[in-house]
């Protein structure tokens, strides 16, 4: 407490929605500035079910989708990954769903977090995104085939999760599987 500050806790609410903040000083109302109307809005807390996808490649801009809720339409939340110190700003789709983007991150697990700002992040509810080392590809085998097409490839490298890949070989596309 100073002459230009007071610190005050929240009280609990079961409910979501803006509460109006009252200031008094023994039994005197403290008067505002101006006309400006204070609240606070207090949310529900979040929960976090999943994420999609649940992993990308280290050094990547990531975007993903997390479900649970509920969300609110609002530019202050923020998802963050792991300890990281930087959040991002969450996309609001619907009430169960937020798109963010996982910065480029060393190869991990990590947790992820959903809150108002930086300042106020949930706890992950046991859901990680991991980011996998970058592929890379070494050799093919055979190098040859029938241009009737049909020839199967084997691609050979490191670091080749287990992620749906396609390859393209002269313009047409094909699935693959690591």
């Amino acid at each position: 407490h100073s002459s230009t500050l007071i610190l005050c806790e929240t009280p609990p609410s079961s409910r979501d929605g803006i509460s109006h903040l009252t200031v008094t000083a023994g039994s005197v109302a403290v008067t505002r500035t101006g006309d400006v109307d204070f609240g606070f809005l207090y949310e529900l807390p979040f929960s976090i079910t999943g994420i999609t996808p649940h992993s990308g490649a280290k050094n990547r801009t990531n975007v993903v989708t997390i479900s649970g809720g509920p969300f609110s339409d609002t530019v202050s939340l923020h998802c963050r990954f792991g300890n990281s110190p930087v959040s991002s700003p969450a996309l609001w789709r619907t009430s169960s769903l937020i798109r963010c983007t996982v910065p480029p991150m060393s190869p991990g697990n990590y947790s992820v977090h959903v809150g108002h700002s930086s300042l106020d992040l949930s706890a992950s509810s046991g859901v990680y995104f991991e980011v996998f080392e970058n592929g890379r590809v070494y050799s093919l085998h055979p190098t040859l085939g029938a241009s009737t097409g049909g020839t199967r490839v084997m691609i050979s490298g490191v670091h080749l999760q287990p992620l749906n890949y396609s390859c393209a070989i002269g313009g047409g596309g094909l699935t693959a599987k690591a």
